[in-house]
């Protein structure tokens, strides 16, 4: 199909939510899947519409078909995604359901809590 000409296997991993036992918090479990994606240079002015801290970091933008979350999505746990060794966290999510190839447009930072 010529809509999977430009994909790959994208590495993701997503958070459970949490919850609280016995008065302390317990994190959810760490779930990996993988997605297929077209990866792009972020666009400067789309790297201008994200928030202070994210404007000098590395980023892509994503193109796939499966609902990536941001942290204010997912109760303050972003998605992460794993390129050429490198963690990113999910930034932005613009959904394109209303067009005939339906897509997600996904902003993706290096994550600096990652050390690397």
């Amino acid at each position: 199909m010529l809509t999977e000409v430009f994909k790959r296997n994208v590495a993701c991993l997503r958070v459970a939510g949490g919850s609280y036992t016995n008065g302390y918090w317990s994190d959810g479990d760490n779930i990996p899947f993988t997605i297929r994606a077209s990866i792009h240079p972020t666009p400067a002015e789309v790297l201008e519409t994200l928030p202070e801290g994210y404007r000098n970091r590395a980023s892509y933008t994503l193109y796939t078909n499966t609902r990536l979350y941001t942290a204010s999505d997912n109760a303050s746990s972003p998605d992460f995604v794993y390129l050429d060794d490198r963690k990113y966290l999910v930034a932005k999510v613009l959904s394109w359901q209303n067009t005939t190839l339906s897509h997600y447009e996904v902003v993706i930072i290096e994550d600096e809590r990652d050390g690397n």
